[in-house]
């Protein structure tokens, strides 16, 4: 045993010996070529592993976050026990690769662990300056601005969104396939902007229970349909935004696409968003409107609509931003699905530098089906802070 392990550190020495030597001879270390070196697959024997390589490439990786910290009282016909939620806990991860690659990913922590999942994973790539750029991935879809845009809450005005943004756009909706986006800017804060996409699309699960596919059902239980698995029908859409003068922006959004797992029933979305911004005064005003098909013929019409204003008064090194909001919905379900809220209250804004905000706010909802008999009452306050 003992020769033949001597024969063959024997045999290692005589192959490898002169070229080590020849290597300490030729070569110093501050001498060797890292561009080279990273080109290798393979590293033996060296520290850390892939972060670290890349790291060594000069990819300038970024981290941040936002928090939702809320309490909450429902009285009158929804009724609801005082409740403090860590709504939202989410972390942002990405880089800038080369002056025209950004990967990005959220990673999202909800009602305190509730919910753990990757909201979007998304890999932007710049074609020609900001004219066309190329995302692919796990994106939010642009439907409006409020979902892609606005929704986080250190950013949206109120502590709940509007309906129309839950039920009918289905706030925070993302989807996976690709999308060409850009802008053409004709001043510093006028342009055309325009998003494309084609994803997997919206689809309704059949329910164990039954044996044809289910249809017409609610559309934010459509959400996180990742693969199509049971057709290979693709959704398509986008939106085209107008901010002719600096203060007014108005887009029109359109989706289209089979919604049921047999592929034979389509559901349609448009959107139209207006923003209108002057000093410390801003209106948002929303319309939506959904089409699902049925296999009777029909279809359900589901409609919603919000207008919303807010004003901040600079008090000192804060702001204070009193809020307005009226928003409805329908859903072509009967009576009971249709909904009118208004909401009133403020917001606080500590250092006007820093996206940290303190709100607190109260809605009343009036439910088509108990009438004025049987209003909703809700008050919330909420703290919303980005880093």
């Amino acid at each position: 045993m003992r020769g033949f392990l001597g024969a063959v550190f024997t045999t290692l020495f005589c192959l490898l010996g002169p070229a080590a030597l020849l290597a300490q001879e030729d070569l110093e270390v501050e001498t060797l070529n890292l561009e080279a070196l990273l080109n290798e697959d393979l590293a033996s024997g060296e520290s850390g592993s892939f972060g670290l390589r890349l790291d060594e490439k000069g990819i300038r990786p970024f981290l941040h976050g936002y928090m939702v910290f809320a309490g909450s009282q429902g009285f009158g016909a929804e009724e609801a026990p005082f409740s403090f939620d860590l709504h939202y806990f989410n972390i942002f991860v990405g880089a800038h690769i080369a002056d025209f690659l950004v990967p990005e990913i959220q990673l999202e922590h909800e009602h305190g662990g509730e919910q753990i999942l990757i909201r979007y994973a998304q890999l932007d790539i710049t074609i020609v300056d900001e004219f066309l750029l190329l995302r692919v991935g796990k994106f939010l879809v642009p439907m409006g601005t409020f979902n892609e845009y606005l929704y986080p809450e250190y950013i949206a005005k109120a502590t709940e969104r509007a309906f129309m943004h839950r039920e009918i756009i289905p706030v925070s909706w993302a989807e996976v396939g690709v999308q060409l986006r850009g802008k053409w800017s004709w001043s510093e804060r006028t342009n055309l902007n325009y998003a494309l996409f084609v994803v997997n699309g919206l689809e309704q699960n059949d329910g164990s229970a039954t044996i044809a596919v289910e249809e017409g059902g609610l559309i934010r239980g459509m959400r996180n349909n990742y693969r199509d698995e049971h057709n290979g029908d693709k959704a398509v859409g986008g939106r085209l935004g107008i901010r002719a003068i600096p203060q007014l922006e108005v887009g029109l959004s359109g989706y289209t696409g089979a919604y049921t797992e047999d592929g034979a029933q389509r559901l349609s979305i448009g959107a139209l968003d207006l923003a209108f911004e002057v000093g410390g005064l801003v209106l948002h005003a929303d319309y939506t409107v959904a089409s699902q098909s049925l296999a009777s013929g029909d279809s359900k019409l589901l409609q919603g609509a919000s207008l919303q204003g807010s004003y901040k008064f600079p008090v000192s090194t804060s702001w204070l931003e009193p809020v307005l909001r009226v928003d409805a919905i329908t859903l072509d379900q009967g009576d009971e699905t249709d909904r009118l809220r208004a909401t009133a209250g403020f917001n606080v804004y500590p250092d006007v530098d820093l996206p940290f905000v303190l709100k607190a706010d109260y809605s009343l909802t009036l439910n088509q089906a108990a009438g004025l008999d049987a209003p909703s009452h809700g008050v919330m306050g909420q703290l919303g802070l980005g880093f």
